[in-house]
């Protein structure tokens, strides 16, 4: 008798590669290798072209802007650009941060980090329901908090978090709010432009269904890495050595995409439309 695998139930962690990305993707493993980056030559126009078109589809799945779709190397890293960076650059407004109990390694761990940078962090417990309770989380915000980060679907429990309401409290006080929202694009309508009128400016999303998860980077990102994107909606963020030397402003991290992973990312959202320099 053969080997008998047990049921694999852990797709929100890890998901077996598309074969639509895989087909997507292969071409540039192979004769499209180019660096999206590189400017003066037929490969690396061909690759940004590529790269283009992946940040289109993406933001046409979420109804956000071209121009607003960072891809980063996993959600590890979007939330810590986010959460970071938005904590550093807007420390001369204030030091504290807001987040819950049930949110994902990657939020917590980098708000322990900022906890031992000298910020405050705040993590309020959530309801038997495993909702946060929104009158202790207006309560908890003061008028040195800069940021609130409440994911907006938890991976374990499934619930999903009131984020327009949560959204609605951080514009009232004037501070941003980050949610983590991997768990979410692909399984409910998401539509950033919509959202984005009640002030969730910066959304850390992941497409598990397009492809497997490859980067691991716990050495230089608080929590564990998985593929995805960061959504930047014209909010600017401080660079952090600790988090990737030369990065930067996460705003401008788009320009350093990589063609593959970006391609794996968008190639099941619909045909591709590359276009053509001439």
């Amino acid at each position: 008798m053969g080997l008998r695998f047990p049921i694999y139930l852990d797709y929100h962690a890890s998901t077996p590669v598309d074969p639509r990305a895989l087909e997507a993707m292969l071409p540039y493993f192979t004769e499209h290798f180019g660096n999206a980056a590189s400017r003066t030559h037929a490969y690396g126009w061909k690759a940004d072209d590529a790269v283009e078109a992946a940040r289109r589809q993406v933001a046409s799945l979420i109804g956000a802007s071209a121009r607003e779709v960072v891809f980063t190397s996993g959600a590890t890293e979007s939330n810590n650009l986010a959460i970071k960076g938005v904590a550093h650059a807007r420390r001369e407004r204030g030091t504290h941060v807001v987040t819950i109990a049930t949110e994902h390694k990657a939020v917590l761990d980098s708000c322990k980090r900022l906890a031992h940078e000298a910020f405050d962090v705040t993590v309020l417990g959530v309801r038997p329901d495993g909702l946060v309770d929104l009158d202790r989380l207006r309560d908890a915000i003061t008028d040195r908090t800069v940021l609130v980060s409440v994911m907006t679907a938890n991976n374990e429990i499934g619930v999903l978090q009131p984020i327009a309401e949560i959204g609605a409290i951080a514009k009232e006080k004037g501070i941003l709010f980050h949610t983590d929202a991997v768990q979410t694009v692909g399984k409910i309508p998401v539509l950033v432009a919509a959202l984005g009128a009640v002030h969730v400016p910066l959304w850390s999303i992941e497409l598990p269904f397009l492809f497997r998860d490859y980067a691991h980077a716990e050495r230089v990102f608080e929590g564990q890495a998985h593929e995805a994107a960061l959504i930047v909606e014209r909010v600017r963020t401080a660079q952090q050595s600790y988090v990737a030397d030369g990065q930067g402003v996460a705003y401008w991290m788009g320009k350093l995409d990589d063609t593959r992973a970006a391609l794996a990312r968008a190639s099941t959202l619909g045909p591709r439309s590359a276009g053509r320099r001439s």
